[in-house]
């Protein structure tokens, strides 16, 4: 049987690593994950249902938009219990867009053909 630690930590690598397979280690199919996030800088649902809910929200769709993903658990190792709650120190940093504008350097004022992302060329 795996530990409560050991499901936090499976978590945390998962989330962190981007690994959402992982979940599966960590989490009973029908685990419940309730969070309270305070910060206004994200937000998360207040509970989540089901190994594959917690997989979608907190690793895939988290991995959509953040990268650099470090998750620090504040507190002593939990004891042998069914539930755990502590403090979380989750550091990371925002993906950037993912479309780049073609710039171009040419102040000769003639136009220049650039190509867009299908390959065809644009007049800039």
């Amino acid at each position: 049987m795996i530990t409560l630690q050991k499901s936090i930590e499976t978590y945390i690598r998962a989330k962190d690593g981007n690994r959402p397979f992982l979940i599966a280690d960590a989490f009973t199919v029908d685990a419940e994950l309730t969070m309270q996030v305070n910060t206004s800088e994200i937000s998360f649902p207040a509970t989540v249902q089901g190994a594959k809910a917690i997989s979608d929200v907190l690793v895939s769709e988290f991995a959509q938009r953040y990268e650099n993903v470090y998750t620090f658990c504040i507190g002593a190792p939990p004891a042998a219990e069914a539930a755990f709650s502590c403090d979380w120190l989750v550091c990371m940093s925002e993906k950037a867009p993912a479309w780049r504008v073609p710039v171009s350097a040419d102040t000769s004022g003639s136009r220049r053909r650039i190509p867009d992302r299908s390959g065809n060329s644009v007049s800039r």
